[in-house]
């Protein structure tokens, strides 16, 4: 008998050891080959798949550079919050003329222009199984994006927990150039930015309790009257020139008609301020330096009354066209924002704006008192520290 190895027919009478060790031999090359192409196939795989997820996380970068570079601009800085930094940009836009900021078409006017790479950056996620909160945090900012309202809408929650979860997807970084950036922010003042030295007498200070004089003098004179106020009421003057209002309590007797103390005239610059009391006077007339009564009271009131250098008191005509005056340049201040956070609530009670020659006085009422501001010819808008004496 013959068997065939490696095509060759050989006699059965060679040993059937060599038979088994031919066998083996051929079993081991089959194992390898086999062993060889596994490997093969396992790394191309590997590579593949290492291939594809880098391209999945460069598309959402650059989905997420578009939307952030539209939306915040440069990377937010540490301690700097999203929310307010779009609220700065959104000061801009608000105090924008709307033809002007419809300028460019309304699908192009910041925010609304994010909306759409927002749904990108939404999709791009959602296609490369990316996290799933992260998604709804851009879904539910780009649809507020959308709205013809977004560039005054509160949008700091929204902002702030989407920068957060990017954040910890390590994104926040990522910016992509040739994207039409936001509006400059604003730098606009807060309730807690506020000078200390521009609060009017103390902070219990309402717009309710400062009163001006009905007309107008070449020196700017307010009557600060509170009811149960711990400073009493006081006179306040500031003329052409000076960077500080001057202000003084009025002592009794005239403290004692508090709160119903008002100024109702002129008053010649050597002349003492006079306080009336009552309905233009029914109460009398006192001298708001000394506190000393003037004249006991009056039947009918005094239609306006001027003080005059040699002490005399003069009666006027009421004047029916109120003083006013023009500022050429916009004044920001954002008053939504308290303690470093967007409220509903204003911060901001009301505002006055007193002449006097050429300047005049900006008092701002908010929930932690009224602040005085000088405004000067040129627009020019500073602080009014008070000097009580």
């Amino acid at each position: 008998m013959a068997y065939r190895e490696s095509g060759e027919t050989k006699d059965l009478a060679i040993d059937p050891e060599e038979i088994v060790a031919a066998q083996k031999r051929a079993s081991r090359k089959r194992l390898m080959v086999v062993a060889v192409v596994l490997v093969g196939i396992g790394a191309s795989a590997a590579g593949a798949l290492f291939y594809l997820q880098a391209r999945a996380k460069t598309a959402v970068r650059v989905a997420y550079g578009r939307f952030a570079a539209c939306t915040v601009g440069a990377p937010i800085v540490a301690g700097e919050r999203a929310s307010i930094r779009i609220r700065g940009a959104q000061l801009v836009a608000m105090s924008t003329p709307k033809e002007q900021r419809m300028s460019d078409g309304g699908k192009e006017v910041w925010p609304t222009r994010c909306a759409p790479l927002a749904q990108a950056f939404a999709s791009t996620v959602r296609d490369n199984d990316g996290d799933a909160d992260l998604v709804t945090a851009i879904e539910k900012l780009g649809k507020a994006l959308a709205a013809e309202t977004a560039f005054s809408t509160d949008l700091g929650p929204l902002v702030d927990d989407l920068f957060a979860k990017a954040k910890a997807s390590a994104l926040d970084s990522e910016r992509e150039p040739g994207v039409k950036p936001l509006p400059t922010p604003a730098k606009a003042p807060t309730l807690a930015m506020l000078p200390k030295e521009a609060r009017l007498v103390s902070p219990q200070t309402t717009l309710a309790g400062v009163h001006a004089s009905p007309f107008t003098d070449t020196t700017l004179r307010l009557l600060v009257d509170e009811k149960d106020s711990p400073v009493g009421p006081v006179s306040c003057a500031i003329a052409p020139g000076e960077k500080e209002l001057s202000c003084a309590k009025i002592p009794s007797p005239a403290a004692q008609a508090s709160p119903a103390l008002r100024m109702w005239g002129t008053t010649n610059d050597k002349a003492h301020v006079l306080a009336f009391a009552g309905d233009r006077g029914k109460s009398g007339i006192f001298d708001a330096v000394t506190g000393a009564r003037i004249v006991e009271k009056l039947e009918y009131g005094a239609y306006g009354a001027t003080s005059l250098a040699d002490g005399g008191l003069a009666y006027l005509v009421w004047n029916e066209e109120p003083p006013s005056t023009n500022v050429k340049q916009a004044i920001l201040f954002d008053d939504h924002i308290r303690d470093g956070t967007y409220r509903d609530e204003s911060t901001l009670v009301g505002l006055e704006l007193l002449p006097f020659g050429k300047n005049a006085v900006l008092l701002l009422g908010t929930v932690e008192g009224v602040y005085a501001f000088l405004v000067e010819e040129g627009g020019k808008v500073s602080p009014l520290p008070t000097q009580l004496k």
